[in-house]
């Protein structure tokens, strides 16, 4: 016995030495085996000797190792024990807008512990990976298509409050300014409607293509105003157009078509004076006809209605004037007036039996009624006629007054030179 272990230990020198790690799952402890592999058939003996002490080592840490397992299967155990790598912390819970970031290949690996996640939103459904706002009332996440609110407003949500939390009275949802520009998304720069200068031009850029304007006349507009505020009102007050049109600017066309426009315009001004003298006419003519009737009545004793026609109401234009001359003294037509009445042309028939003058207040009243109403719907469409042309006739002073207010512009900018160039 004494003999085997010295050759043993002189063995040991030359063999080769192997090392073998494994972690003790229960300990956690990294154990090092010194495993020897023989050279020659002399040395089996040493070597069983040797893999014995192993297999007690091995079965002292592992305690589970089966006392039929042979060298080998130890040796494969102590080689192929897996890593269990130590599971990462879980992150704080942040709030405000952002995007979950998850990975495909770590979701397919879920355990089914895994699976029974928490519910977010209205939907009443887990995280899908998909763009979240975090709730500042409720802290609760709730998914942009449910809420209607695009993953590109991320940068412009100042606080967001879900609409539970908004019906509760607990904060509304403020936003920053968005840029002007239809497909940007991002909030604008301090004291401006843009993110950036960019976008201000290309914004202005698509105003203009939808403009029927010339570029080269905005141009001059955007060069004629020298402050915003001045740019910004332009278009809200036109230019002063002249009190009267210079006589270069009228065709002679004009002057006949304006002169015969006065003349009609007159003619039915003295026409709507005679038709509104018939009204006052014939209210004066009813008061003379019931003054004559009662007289005529109280006279004859009857107590029937009458008539009471009076033929004066058929005279001509030229017999009215004087009658009106006559009863006014030069005055003006009034129904302060009165006209006597005239047993004379006053008809005193009973006024169911006369058939000729039936309901003739009715249609005399109508009659002049109608012809006021013609003279003036004649009156205010030649009217309307002069008013047209005389506005024409302005309208083409316009292009020598925007042309002289550019010249002055330019004449601050413009060498006298260059200005004479301008204005030939």
């Amino acid at each position: 016995m004494e003999l085997t272990q010295e050759n043993t230990e002189e063995n040991e020198k030359t063999h080769v030495e192997s090392i073998v790690k494994f972690e003790d799952s229960n300990r956690g402890t990294i154990t090092d085996f010194h495993i020897e592999t023989a050279n020659n058939e002399e040395e089996k003996d040493a070597n069983v000797i040797l893999n014995k002490s192993v297999k007690m080592e091995v079965e002292e840490v592992n305690g589970h190792v089966d006392s039929s397992s042979t060298e080998t299967d130890i040796e494969m155990q102590v080689i192929q024990q897996p890593t269990i790598p130590k599971k990462p912390p879980v992150s704080a819970h942040r709030r405000g807008p952002r995007k979950h970031r998850g990975n495909a290949n770590s979701q397919l690996n879920l355990s089914t512990a895994d699976h029974q996640r928490p519910l977010y939103c209205i939907c009443q459904k887990p995280d899908d990976g998909s763009w979240m706002l975090g709730c500042d009332g409720c802290e609760d996440w709730f998914h942009g298509t449910c809420v209607n609110i695009p993953e590109s407003y991320n940068d412009l949500t100042v606080q967001y409050f879900c609409p539970k939390c908004t019906e509760e009275g607990k904060g509304i949802t403020t936003w920053k300014r968005k840029c002007r520009l239809r497909e940007c998304s991002n909030p604008t720069r301090p004291n401006s409607n843009y993110c950036s200068d960019k976008h201000g031009v290309d914004f202005f850029r698509e105003k203009v293509k939808l403009s029927t304007v010339e570029p080269s006349a905005i141009k001059n507009l955007v060069l004629f105003a020298k402050k915003r505020e001045e740019f910004q009102n332009l278009g809200t007050v036109g230019p002063t157009l002249p009190s009267q049109v210079p006589p270069e600017v009228v065709y002679n066309f004009e002057i006949e078509e304006a002169n015969r426009l006065n003349a009609e315009i007159v003619q039915l001004n003295k026409e709507k004076e005679v038709a509104s003298n018939k009204k006052i006419f014939l209210q004066l003519i009813k008061d003379s006809s019931r003054r004559a009737v009662l007289a005529y009545k109280e006279r004859e004793g009857i107590k029937k209605d009458l008539c009471g026609f009076d033929s004066r109401l058929l005279f001509n234009q030229q017999q009215m004037n004087e009658l009106w001359e006559k009863v006014s003294n030069g005055a003006p037509l009034s129904l302060d007036m009165s006209i006597d009445p005239s047993p004379e042309s006053t008809c005193f028939t009973e006024k169911r039996r006369c058939a000729k003058h039936t309901s003739w207040q009715v249609i005399f009243t109508e009659d002049f009624e109608l012809q006021e109403s013609n003279i003036l719907q004649k009156l205010n469409m030649k009217q309307t006629a002069k008013d047209v042309m005389l506005e024409h006739q302005k309208q083409r002073c316009l292009p020598g007054i925007q042309y002289d207010g550019y010249a002055r512009f330019c004449h601050e900018q413009l060498s006298p030179e260059k200005m004479a160039n301008l204005l030939k």
